[in-house]
């Protein structure tokens, strides 16, 4: 991935800022750390939620439970076109899959 950051002076200062990397093949990458990202918000918002005595459903007052399912949904849709997407995190180079590799050559 590619990254860049600018910068500029101010009247009393000096500013950095991170550029967005809109690089193509870089966004399947941003969308799985985007829906991991609102996967585990909603999982907070869930807990959150039983904390406050809902446990088992969601508050139904204004709609929360039926617009919270529907941000879910439309998250995972948003994910679902990446899935196929040659990412650059993944498992295959997890150290789980090479010894799982390695264990597999000793077998054989």
């Amino acid at each position: 991935m590619l990254h860049d950051a600018s910068g500029t002076m101010l009247e009393k200062g000096y500013v950095v800022m991170a550029l967005p990397n809109v690089t193509e093949a870089d966004i399947s990458v941003k969308a799985m750390v985007a829906v991991i990202s609102l996967h585990r918000i909603c999982d907070c918002t869930e807990r959150f939620a039983r904390s406050l005595g809902h446990v088992g459903e969601l508050p139904t007052r204004f709609r929360f439970s039926e617009r919270f399912q529907r941000a879910r949904d439309s998250a995972w849709k948003a994910f679902e076109p990446h899935l196929k997407s040659m990412n650059a995190i993944g498992i295959q180079q997890s150290r789980f899959m090479m010894k799982q590799q390695q264990k597999k050559k000793i077998h054989e």
